[in-house]
């Protein structure tokens, strides 16, 4: 019997040579020298795979670049902390470097379309929302897990995340670019050179609710306040600007009459 296995098992070796003519054995065995991945596409798939990195983060290649920033999510995390909650660092103009971890997009009620990212830096993330001016100027660079430094204003709000509403987007491997000073046009400016403004007139005391309506939907569309009782044009802070003047129109109607506000377009 041991010679009939024997026999049996030189057979299935002489099946599995003949299967590739001229083949031997050593050179069945042989795999050509490849170089490994680059770290950058490991830890994609590791993230791929698992969910998580795991062997490192794809941020420890631009430590040099974020140390070089004053603010984060951790800073953002301190607010809890504080006895007004942060509220005070609401419009704050702030830079904040990270991963984009994920990016949808949504259609305004006026069709624009606007962007809503998450963006993940080494201790947390944060939502970072791009009104449909911004968003027309950034989204085709925009894509997931690339490395972003976003200049914008933060939304401190209460029983609600803080977001950051972003004004310029830069990729961190544009290190240049990215850390050139940050432009700080006057408000007045800004409202001078937008192509939409929106005219309310009202009494001071309609101004309470007037603002209310509109911190709901901060934007760069600059928002003036006549005051006819007192003979004087006020352009109000940035936190009243809004981001759809048709929205802000309607929801305006509430306190105000039709023909008490106006949307204005440059031509």
């Amino acid at each position: 019997r041991s010679d009939i296995r024997r026999q049996n098992i030189q057979g299935q070796v002489s099946l599995f040579d003949t299967a590739v003519p001229g083949l031997q054995r050593s050179q069945a065995n042989s795999y050509p020298d490849l170089p490994e991945y680059p770290r950058r596409t490991l830890l994609a798939m590791e993230k791929e795979m698992t969910g998580v990195y795991i062997s490192g983060h794809p941020l420890e290649d631009y430590t040099d670049a974020l140390d070089q920033l004053t603010f984060s999510t951790a800073t953002v995390a301190e607010f809890d902390e504080r006895d007004d909650k942060g509220l005070s660092e609401d419009s704050r103009l702030v830079r904040m470097g990270g991963m984009i971890s994920s990016l949808r997009a949504k259609a305004t009620r006026k069709g624009n379309m606007m962007g809503f990212l998450v963006l993940e830096d080494l201790t947390g993330q944060i939502e970072c929302l791009l009104f449909p001016a911004i968003y027309e100027r950034y989204y085709r660079g925009l894509q997931q897990d690339t490395a972003v430094l976003i200049t914008g204003r933060l939304s401190v709000r209460e029983d609600e995340e803080t977001k950051l509403l972003a004004d310029a987007i830069t990729p961190l491997d544009d290190l240049d670019t990215a850390f050139r000073p940050v432009p700080k046009a006057p408000p007045a400016t800004l409202a001078k050179e937008a192509p939409v403004k929106l005219y309310l007139r009202l009494k001071r005391s309609q101004m309470p609710d007037c603002e209310g309506v509109l911190r709901r939907m901060q934007g760069n569309i600059p928002v003036f306040l006549n005051l006819p009782d007192e003979g004087i044009t006020l352009l109000a802070p940035q936190e009243w600007w809004c981001d759809d003047s048709i929205d802000a129109r309607a929801n305006l109607l509430e306190y105000l009459s039709k023909d008490d506000i106006k949307v204005v377009t440059k031509q």
